[in-house]
């Protein structure tokens, strides 16, 4: 069973675990494209 929770509630935690997977990840592909763009091999 799943308990309901305030929608206000789970807006709010959705969006911020939202916010901060998409800060994270878009620091991680900034640095990969970094990298990347580096570190450019052509095959």
């Amino acid at each position: 069973m799943v308990r309901r929770l305030p929608a206000k509630f789970v807006a709010y935690k959705f969006n911020t675990v939202l916010h901060h997977k998409m800060d994270y990840f878009g620091k991680l592909s900034a640095v990969n494209n970094n990298f990347y763009s580096k570190n450019k091999k052509s095959y």
